[in-house]
């Protein structure tokens, strides 16, 4: 008869085998490697990974060694660690977990539990239901479950996640994904940042749908996969701050929450008819954009660029419509962006040549016309103040003949 060891390092193992020399030898489950790792004899067959233990051999190794449910490897890692991490049938994950529940919380050298390295949902909701509070638990790199999730997890998984994240008390931000490790990463910017190297720069401009998934570097199936996950990351995010009943509006929120422009080119694709519907303060997607005051120069280029891909002419994906759109207050977009800061080289330009005649008409709000606005502004940049306000009344001169004898 074969040694436990020998079976473990066959292939395919012999898990019947395996269960006979347990049975009959019951300190060979007891072995424990003496090398770097100094794994247990059930982490070892739990690590297999191409060809996985049945819940009836574990029971068994742990029949012969009770001790190896709480036994941890060099790296503080328990055996239902291994499970998970291995992605081990559900039943083995619940007989590891039925004879040491502690082990759900229980953290390896660099702070990992086992809902770090769970790969499905069903495992995540076992693992929840022994200790809802590991959702927030934080690795010794300040991430949460659901910053690995992004990276590895199913979208099922992200989103079960968040469920539990979104419950009174656990006092995560946006259900954990706006919480920042210690690197200031979120869940949401590692899920943009994945989508973005995903597809290349060409993205921003492309004008046709048939031509959207020529742009993936990876398969289709991996695109829609990350994408999943990006609507759910940034639904909880969105609804966190926004009002009770508020609709979710992917491409507002993308907006809201400053994705890069690859992921709101994106949005627009997904969703074109959301650049002219209005959110729950009444503002279209180009209104958002243009609000944030941003004085920093790669914040307003990027603003500008922004507002132009959402308002490109001849762009299926673009609508000028959005313009006219007024806001709860009657407010167009063009004179919300001067409200806020906005300069006339880094998109107001282009919000006054969607619809020059905004800037004719009085501000519902302040009864003053958009050259007005600007005028009224406070801010160390003089001369962008000053350039705004000349290239308005240069391209509006007749908003004047109200003012001259």
């Amino acid at each position: 008869m074969q040694s436990l060891n020998e079976l473990l390092f066959s292939r395919p193992v012999d898990w019947e085998a395996v269960r006979d020399v347990v049975s009959a030898n019951p300190a060979e489950a007891g072995f424990q490697d003496q090398n770097l790792y100094t794994r247990s004899q059930l982490q070892k067959c739990l690590q297999i990974d191409d060809c996985p233990p049945p819940a009836d051999v574990v029971r068994a190794v742990l029949k012969a060694n009770p001790g190896a449910a709480v036994s941890v490897d060099k790296g503080g890692r328990t055996a239902l660690y291994y499970a998970c991490i291995y992605k081990c049938p559900l039943d083995v994950v619940s007989v590891l977990l039925e004879t040491n529940p502690e082990a759900a919380k229980q953290k390896s050298a660099n702070g990992n539990t086992p809902l770090h390295v769970a790969f499905s949902e069903q495992v995540a909701r076992l693992l929840l239901k022994y200790d809802p509070s590991v959702v927030a638990i934080r690795s010794s790199k300040g991430e949460l479950p659901l910053h690995s999730a992004v990276r590895w997890g199913t979208p099922d998984l992200v989103r079960t996640l968040i469920e539990q994240g979104e419950k009174p008390g656990v006092g995560l931000l946006g259900a954990g994904a706006l919480d920042k490790d210690k690197d200031g990463r979120s869940p949401l910017d590692g899920t943009c940042e994945m989508i973005c190297s995903m597809t290349t720069n060409k993205i921003l401009n492309e004008t046709k749908t048939d031509n959207f998934e020529r742009n993936f570097f990876l398969s289709k199936s991996d695109f829609y996969s990350a994408w999943d996950k990006l609507e759910a990351i940034v639904r909880a995010a969105y609804l966190s701050y926004a009002p009770p009943n508020a609709p979710f509006l992917l491409l507002h929120a993308l907006i809201e929450l400053d994705c890069p422009l690859k992921i709101i080119r994106l949005g627009t694709m997904a969703h074109p008819e959301q650049i002219v519907e209005r959110d729950y303060g009444g503002r279209v997607p180009v209104a958002k954009v243009a609000s944030p005051e941003r004085q920093r120069m790669e914040q307003l280029l990027r603003q500008r660029n922004c507002i132009r891909m959402l308002l490109r002419p001849k762009d299926m994906f673009a609508s000028l419509e959005a313009v006219t759109v007024q806001d709860n207050d009657g407010r167009f977009p063009l004179n919300s962006s001067l409200v806020n800061g906005g300069r006339w080289f880094f998109g107001v330009r282009e919000l006054f040549f969607a619809e020059p005649r905004v800037a004719s008409t009085r501000d519902t709000l302040t009864g003053m016309y958009s050259f007005m606005i600007a005028a009224l502004r406070k801010g160390e940049d003089v001369e962008s103040d000053i350039d705004t306000i000349y290239s308005l009344l240069r391209e509006c001169p007749e908003v004047l003949r109200f003012f001259l004898p």
